[in-house]
């Protein structure tokens, strides 16, 4: 696993590498959200985007509990689990 891994060539900077994925998909989103111009508000289109990060997180923790089989509650700790596994998944 290396979470800087980018399976396009012409990807120089390593914009869609694992690790990038989260923060170009809400730099898609305000790409549309000014393209939609003024079909969606400006403040609408603000508050969707400051949304997005916390709610792309619990998304992808739920996921990634799921694929460990943490299926009962929810633990402060999973956040740092998910963390170290991948940087285990990495240096090994």
């Amino acid at each position: 696993f290396d979470p800087e891994f980018v399976c396009n060539a012409s990807d120089k900077k390593g914009r869609y590498s694992y690790e990038a994925q989260p923060y170009v998909c809400r730099w898609n989103l305000a790409r549309l959200a000014e393209a939609l111009g003024a079909e969606l508000q400006s403040a609408k289109a603000g508050a969707i985007l400051d949304e997005f990060m916390t709610i792309y997180q619990d998304f992808y923790l739920g996921n990634m509990r799921r694929k460990l089989g943490l299926l009962k509650k929810q633990e402060p700790e999973d956040v740092e689990l998910v963390a170290d596994l991948l940087k285990t998944m990495h240096i090994t």
